[in-house]
C-alpha cells in the first residue's frame, strides 16, 4: 500500500512498484546444499581440469587416470583446448565429472548437429533426473548439440547427492565451455562463450538467455 501511494504521489503507474514475479520454469537452488562449483573448460580458467596439462593452449591427448578427484573435469582421446572452450578432436571422447547437486547444465556448441550419450553413475539416465534436453531411445538416454546454449542435462526429483556423470560424444568438433550446476545466472560463463560464427558477446547472451 505505502508503494502505490508513493507511485500515486509521484505520478508514476501502480504496477510499477508491484515485486517481480518468478518463472514457471525456474529451479529454485539451495546453495548451502551445493557442493559443486561452475567449472571451466577453457585453457583461461581451467585450473581444476582433472588430467592433461591445466591453463594450457593447445591439443593435448588424456586418459583417464585410476583415481579421481570430485568437482574436476576429466576428458579423454584427443581435445583442443582454446582460450574459452575445449573441442574434442576425435569421435568417441568423454568427459567425467563427479559432482554433488541436484541439477547439470553445459554451455556447449557445435557447428554439426552431434548427439551425446549421458551416463550417470554408470547407467542411463530416467525420467526422474534427466533434464529436459535429454531424449531416450531403447536403453540410452542422449542430448543433441547445435549451436551455442546452455543445454539442460541432469534435474535430479530426488534432490541433492554426490554422483558421476559421463557424456560420451559421438563426433568431434564439441566445444565445451561450463559445466554448472544450476548457479544463478552463468554469468561469467558468457564472458568465455561465443561461436565459430563470430556472435558477439552480446548476441550470444541474447541467444542464451532466449533458450532458456
Amino acid at each position: 500500500e505505502l508503494l502505490a501511494a508513493r507511485a500515486q504521489k509521484l505520478g508514476l503507474k501502480a504496477e510499477s512498484y508491484l515485486p517481480t514475479q518468478t518463472p514457471k520454469d525456474v529451479v529454485a537452488i539451495d546453495l548451502a546444499r551445493l557442493k559443486s562449483p561452475e567449472t571451466y573448460f577453457g585453457s583461461a580458467r581451467n585450473n581444476t581440469l582433472g588430467n592433461g596439462t591445466p591453463l594450457k593452449e593447445g591439443n593435448q591427448d588424456l586418459e583417464y587416470p585410476a583415481t579421481y578427484l570430485p568437482n574436476a573435469p576429466y576428458l579423454s582421446k584427443s581435445w583442443n583446448f582454446t582460450k574459452e572452450y575445449a573441442m574434442n578432436l576425435v569421435a568417441g571422447a568423454t568427459v567425467r565429472y563427479e559432482y554433488n547437486a541436484k541439477i547439470v547444465d553445459a554451455v556447449l556448441n557445435a557447428q554439426k548437429l552431434t548427439r551425446v550419450k549421458v551416463l550417470r553413475d554408470g547407467i542411463p539416465l530416467t525420467l526422474e533426473n534427466a533434464g529436459k534436453d535429454v531424449h531416450f531411445e531403447k536403453s540410452d538416454s542422449y542430448f543433441y548439440v547445435s549451436g551455442a546454449r546452455i543445454y539442460h542435462i541432469v534435474n535430479d526429483k530426488a534432490g541433492y547427492g554426490s554422483h558421476t556423470l559421463e557424456l560420451i560424444i559421438e563426433n568431434s568438433g564439441l566445444e565445451v565451455y561450463t559445466i554448472t550446476f544450476g548457479q544463478k545466472p552463468l554469468s561469467e560463463a558468457l564472458l568465455w562463450c561465443h561461436s565459430k560464427n563470430n556472435i558477439s558477446f552480446e548476441g550470444l547472451s541474447r541467444k542464451i538467455i532466449k533458450s532458456k
